[in-house]
């Protein structure tokens, strides 16, 4: 009996090493959400330890899960008793958690992929639920570099062509259902020709480059900016009417002025010319927009350039 006894310790003790050494977090809660295990990993990332937690309601431990969400789910895994799945792409994480070595370029939020895992007694019923943490931080990051770099322009770091024809006709399906107003500038930079042509294509690349950083600094958080090809350029502002997108350009004008250029001991200055279309209930399509666009352009540019017209 002894020996029975001492194998059963070193088997429960070898299961809670295992347990406790998983490179995922797991987390084992009731239909109540109180929780019955909380292991190493968990405890690492989240600051809390087992005794801290055990017993406790997850949701008042961890009052930054999303708690209406979670609960609907765990309702339904324990009424269906079926795993169920949640991709990083669908919700980057669950538990916020930092990582302590970020990768470069896209923040030091830890990506997870989350399973709930009904588990059964001794009696073979389902009594607890298993919420199951895997990071997967470099498979995410490596995905999302992969998606920026399709999306952005090589040399002036902005979004490219395709992204901004993506994002006009998102802005569009908004339009109709919303009826939300939204300005379309293109812009092109004046005589930008002779620029290349009296100071050479590496020059031009860099003025190129230094507008682009400079329309960038002009943006709010739900602009979207993209160089279309060559010297030109658009810039789509969600929810801006006539007069937001006025104030727009005539800030934009007012600050390239300040944006000097220089070449071997010669300073210059460039301008632009921008042309403004409103999305508004003659639009059908994207195409129409940016014609609508394009044709207030070419009229700034037949009215003596550096300035803003409109369709």
């Amino acid at each position: 009996m002894e020996l029975i006894s001492s194998n059963l310790k070193k088997h429960t003790g070898n299961l809670e090493d295992l347990f406790n050494n998983l490179e995922i977090g797991v987390v084992m809660i009731d239909q109540h959400g109180i929780v019955h295990n909380w292991n190493r990993f968990m405890e690492e990332y989240s600051g809390i330890s087992f005794a801290q937690i055990q017993g406790k309601d997850l949701f008042k431990s961890c009052p930054e899960l999303p708690e209406t969400w979670l609960r609907q789910k765990i309702k339904a895994a324990f009424m269906y008793k079926n795993r169920s799945f949640i991709n990083w792409e669908q919700r980057p994480h669950l538990f916020p958690f930092i990582k302590s070595q970020p990768l470069t370029g896209l923040g030091n939020k830890m990506y997870q992929n989350i399973t709930l895992q009904p588990t059964l007694n001794a009696n073979g019923d389902f009594e607890l639920l298993s919420i199951l943490v895997y990071d997967v931080s470099q498979i995410a990051h490596s995905k999302l570099k992969l998606e920026q770099v399709s999306q952005t322009d090589g040399l002036t770091h902005l979004y490219n062509r395709e992204f901004m024809m993506q994002s006009l006709e998102k802005q569009l399906a908004h339009f109709h259902r919303n009826k939300t107003h939204a300005s379309l500038l293109i812009i092109d930079v004046d005589h930008f020709k002779s620029i290349n042509d009296t100071y050479g294509h590496l020059f031009g690349d860099r003025v190129l480059h230094n507008l682009g950083k400079m329309i960038k600094e002009s943006l709010r958080k739900t602009d979207i900016a993209a160089r279309l090809g060559g010297e030109e350029f658009a810039i789509l502002l969600p929810d801006a009417n006539r007069s937001s997108a006025n104030y727009f350009a005539r800030r934009f004008h007012k600050h390239l002025e300040k944006l000097v250029f220089c070449n071997k001991n010669q300073e210059f200055n460039i301008t632009v010319s921008i042309g403004i279309a409103q999305l508004d209930g003659s639009i059908n399509n994207i195409n129409d927009w940016i014609e609508l666009a394009d044709k207030a352009l070419y009229q700034a540019k037949a009215n003596g350039r550096n300035r803003t017209e409109w369709a």
